[in-house]
């Protein structure tokens, strides 16, 4: 056999198709057991990390019911009830999309983030803030764009 031992994991995105978790999962304990330092092994277990979820988890039951639902298998009052089931589970909350957060970077290489309190913004407009950064605290000033799954909680103990 030539290949296909995952599924052909490699051109799942590529043609369009699925990522198939357990693949993936195959694919990630593969990589750790031929190279465990590898960037390929970290990235693929960190992929692997943050599609599975209890947020995937729960909406992969809504795009069954409504995939069935255009396919003609289900009628349109049970997609909707997969749906509303989903609306009152008890998931991980998510931002609209991708938020952009900024930071500077400290000098043992970590990077304190800017807060996000709307009163900061108003108090020292974000364009500003990054002026004073990086001309009076001669500062490094950083980005990235995330996708926030769980808000900040406290934590008693590990």
């Amino acid at each position: 056999m030539s290949g296909g031992s995952y599924d052909y994991l490699c051109y799942q995105l590529d043609t369009g198709g699925h990522l198939n978790l357990a693949d993936l999962e195959a694919m990630r304990d593969r990589l750790n057991e031929l190279a465990p330092d590898s960037a390929a092994a970290r990235d693929t277990a960190a992929l692997h990390a943050a599609l599975s979820t209890p947020l995937v988890d729960g909406l992969t039951e809504v795009w069954h019911d409504v995939e069935w639902l255009d396919s003609g298998d289900y009628g349109e009052d049970q997609a909707r009830a997969g749906i509303e089931k989903y609306e009152h589970t008890d998931r991980p909350t998510t931002t609209a999309g991708p938020t952009v957060e900024y930071g500077t970077v400290m000098s043992g290489g970590g990077v304190q983030t800017r807060p996000t309190d709307p009163a900061l913004e108003r108090v020292a407009p974000l364009a500003e803030w990054i002026h004073l950064q990086r001309t009076v605290n001669q500062s490094r000033v950083v980005r990235r764009r995330i996708i926030v799954i769980d808000d900040w909680e406290e934590v008693t103990e590990p």
